[in-house]
């Protein structure tokens, strides 16, 4: 246990970019959903192209696995899909909570 703690120590900065990821990605979707108000798939476009930039650095990693270069491929393939994730999730919940209460308050009136 002791030595997991001292390589999370080591790297700490490599640690602090996923939630800093996660979090602009998250204020990425609520500026995006609150400047549009449509119900359409915009929210999501940015969920959707982070994965499909994870996809692609997977695969770039994984073709080059013997190359130093593809540590840091995969780090950026964690990043961009954990921000990915956590973006279709924003945009999912905000439509959940605020476009389907505008519905039933259209419907109800």
């Amino acid at each position: 246990m002791r030595s997991i703690l001292e390589m999370v120590n080591d790297n700490m900065d490599k640690v602090v970019k996923v939630p800093m990821f996660c979090v602009f990605a998250m204020l990425i979707v609520i500026i995006v959903f609150f400047f549009i108000k449509r119900e359409g798939i915009v929210k999501y476009l940015f969920g959707l192209l982070l994965l499909a930039v994870a996809m692609v650095t997977f695969i770039v990693a994984i073709t080059n696995l013997t190359d130093p270069v593809a540590l840091s491929m995969l780090e950026y393939f964690v990043l961009s899909l954990a921000s990915g994730i956590v973006s279709l999730c924003t945009a999912w919940f905000l439509d959940i909570f605020f476009v389907k209460k505008r519905k039933r308050r259209e419907q109800k009136g």
